[in-house]
């Protein structure tokens, strides 16, 4: 069935690499783990779109070329949900998008839920014909949740808890793989009069995120992925199911440190689910007036 507005064929097509590898990462300060990665990434960007997989502009067919790095005995197939195919595109599979929007991307395993709970997971933008209206900075955030056999802040290696991986109760829920990523050099960064876009995705494998800014409202969310829909206006908190992703534009009118935060809210003080985006620029005491934002309160 065609569906109006998508193109003829899919003779557009970027190929874009894409690596599977395991090594150990840093979750936290004097704290390690297991992790499996995409291009030496346990979603752990700092925060920019440039390092996520984007692509072109009307990205339909864009294709990937992916190799896993196969050792310590662990084996699988990257597959994306954003793809037209029975269970996702394998590996060995040719295929291209022909859908808009914010994709999720996974790999098949023996068993897929301690991959994507180890960072092998992330997100695909396929841009709309005619572009998204433009924003002066673009930021990229994921969500996961991380299961190890000791509580939060235990310091040496970690290891991996499959007891409580099975019972969905995560030692750690983190923006970006690691404790606290988004904050001092990893901050986001902006300006006081810009918009900015940020493309939130969760990984899970188990947990969805009430993401909200403290302090702050999606002036317009694009929802479910949905990068087609007019967006809904002025949403104060969304939420993000395993597997899926959204994009929200937020204008900034004060300077001042606002909280990216899942508002189930011990998942944010105690297990890492927290970040600062640092808004520099002059006072607007017609917004606001009072002590710039740097608590953990509202």
């Amino acid at each position: 069935m065609a569906i109006s507005g998508d193109p003829p064929g899919l003779d557009h097509r970027a190929e874009i690499p894409v690596l599977a590898e395991q090594f150990e990462s840093t979750l936290v300060a004097l704290l390690d783990g297991g992790a499996v990665t995409y291009n030496d990434k346990v979603i752990a960007l700092p925060g920019t779109t440039e390092e996520s997989i984007r692509e072109q502009q009307h990205g339909f067919g864009s294709a990937y070329s992916y190799a896993a790095k196969r050792d310590a005995g662990r084996s699988g197939d990257r597959r994306s949900d954003g793809h037209t195919h029975p269970g996702g595109v394998p590996a060995a599979a040719s295929a291209g998008h022909n859908k808009r929007g914010r994709r999720f991307s996974w790999v098949d395993s023996p068993h897929i839920p301690q991959h994507i709970s180890m960072g092998l997971c992330g997100l695909i933008l396929v841009e709309p014909e005619g572009e998204l209206p433009p924003v002066d900075r673009e930021f990229y955030v994921m969500q996961g949740d991380f299961y190890t056999l000791w509580p939060a802040g235990t310091k040496g290696h970690q290891q991996f808890a499959p007891e409580q991986l099975l019972a969905e109760d995560p030692s750690y829920v983190l923006f970006n793989g690691r404790f606290h990523r988004l904050s001092g050099d990893y901050a986001l960064q902006a300006n006081v009069g810009e918009t900015i876009r940020i493309y939130f995705g969760v990984g899970g494998p188990n947990l969805a995120s009430s993401f909200h800014v403290i302090g702050e409202m999606f002036d317009r969310l694009y929802s479910l992925g949905d990068l087609l829909s007019p967006p809904a206006r002025s949403i104060q908190t969304t939420l993000v199911a395993p597997g899926q992703a959204v994009a929200m534009d937020i204008h900034l009118e004060v300077p001042g440190k606002f909280l990216l935060v899942d508002h189930a809210l011990t998942r944010a003080i105690d297990k890492g689910a927290i970040g600062d985006l640092i808004v520099s620029g002059p006072e607007n005491p017609a917004i606001f007036s009072g002590p710039s934002g740097g608590g953990a309160g509202h």
